[in-house]
């Protein structure tokens, strides 16, 4: 009975400094009683009486849907809708929208400005708005370099004319006929696609360094309109053979109706979707076009022993299923810009090698790897994505902070350990 009543947990926990009246007012706290949500009882906030606020957090117990990572995503997804309005605010005076050209002085890497007696540090980017370019204050710098190259990209496509005379007067009939089965919907569309692919190659071998300057960017717009028709045919001449694969691999699906394979049938398909879908060029990048063929071999070689024996293909998509569940578990818990990052993005591209290793090896791995070292890279990425760090560092736990209270950061932490305590309030 003892046992039944008692519920072992371990909480996190950190007060601000005292808030004024009208931030009280902002934040909306009015009771001293703790909020949390009791479904789950992860997060709890509470008013103290000397006017701070405590932000507590505890760690996952045993239940059905206590590790969802979605309790924590909600946490995440408020916090950086704050985090992200005060960078804005801080950052008002360098932010600009509607950039169809550099017509900016250099892009610091880092901005920072005062906020009363605090210091507000964000990330400047260019960030792609489709039709034109913007500047902001981002308060991650995973998600400022992710952002700053789509923005980049951008503004050198605004600022170079389509070379598609001379590139459709040098494709064969056959090409064409090639690229018109596209996931795109049309070849223009995919044209479209491969031009973006060839600037950010142009970029990468002809810019050294970040494109942050006006220098940097004329010198990568010159690279651009000078290479761009040859690159653009080098780009199309990889994706060719990607698409005549993938119409092969459609048709062996559409003959594949028996129900032993139905699985597998589905997340094939699954799996072509996600790996060629519209935008895919760019995505992928040139220099890992050729890897795409290597996977629709390795897809191919799969559905045929699928085929042959079903359940052995069984066995390995529950692997797939396990680490395909925790990375999109990961890209939900976190923000957008965050999720186009290299280190995120690299992630998928493991989990495609390691369908290789386990569908197909004859066709050959690009690295060495295994579902726990995908599960590794994953946790590793959740760990460094964390808006409340575990840290005792006041300078970590300022990164939650928000410069909507007047900039206030945390100015120390104390470990509770072995200290008795009546949660939530400790």
């Amino acid at each position: 009975r003892l046992r039944d009543r008692l519920l072992p947990i371990m909480s996190n926990s950190v007060v601000t400094r005292v808030l004024t009246g009208a931030e009280l007012a902002e934040v909306g706290a009015k009771v001293g009683s703790p909020l949390t949500d009791t479904r789950t009882l992860r997060h709890y906030y509470r008013l103290l009486p000397d006017n701070r606020l405590q932000i507590g957090s505890r760690a996952a117990i045993t239940g059905r849907d206590a590790a969802n990572a979605r309790h924590l995503a909600g946490l995440r997804e408020g916090l950086a809708g704050h985090v992200q309005q005060g960078m804005s605010r801080a950052g008002a005076s360098i932010e600009r929208s509607g950039l169809t050209t550099w017509d900016l002085d250099d892009l610091p890497e880092t901005f920072s400005t005062k906020t009363g007696k605090h210091t507000v540090v964000g990330h400047p980017a260019l960030v792609d708005e489709g039709s034109s370019v913007a500047v902001r204050v981002l308060p991650d710098e995973q998600q400022a370099l992710g952002a700053h190259r789509a923005g980049v990209r951008r503004l050198l496509l605004l600022g170079t004319a389509p070379p598609w005379k001379r590139v459709l007067a040098r494709l064969t009939n056959a090409q064409k006929l090639a690229l018109a089965d596209n996931p795109h919907g049309s070849v223009p569309a995919l044209l479209d696609d491969a031009l973006a692919a060839a600037v950010d190659d142009i970029v990468s071998q002809h810019v050294t360094g970040p494109v942050r300057s006006r220098a940097a960017f004329d010198e990568a717009l010159a690279a651009t309109r000078t290479h761009v028709a040859q690159r653009v045919l080098t780009v199309v001449a990889e994706v060719e053979p990607v698409l005549a694969q993938r119409t092969e691999v459609l048709a062996l699906l559409d003959r594949m109706t028996a129900p032993a394979v139905a699985v597998t049938v589905a997340d094939v398909r699954a799996q072509l979707d996600g790996l060629l879908r519209p935008g895919f060029v760019a995505d992928t990048g040139l220099t890992r076009l050729p890897d795409l063929r290597r996977y629709l071999r390795g897809i191919s070689l799969r559905l045929e022993r699928a085929a042959d024996n079903p359940r052995r293909d069984a066995g390995h998509q529950e692997s797939i299923d396990a680490v395909e569940g925790a990375y999109a578990d990961l890209l939900d818990a976190l923000p957008p810009l965050r999720r186009r990052s290299a280190d995120v993005v690299d992630i998928g591209w493991m989990i495609e090698e390691l369908r290789i290793s386990l569908f197909a090896q004859s066709v050959g791995t690009a690295r060495t790897v295994s579902a726990k070292r995908v599960r590794t890279a994953i946790a590793a990425e959740q760990e460094e994505s964390e808006y409340m760090p575990t840290s005792t560092n006041p300078e970590e736990w300022s990164k939650i902070v928000s410069a909507d209270h007047g900039g206030s950061r945390v100015t120390s932490v104390e470990l509770l350990s072995g200290r008795s305590c009546t949660w939530p309030v400790c």
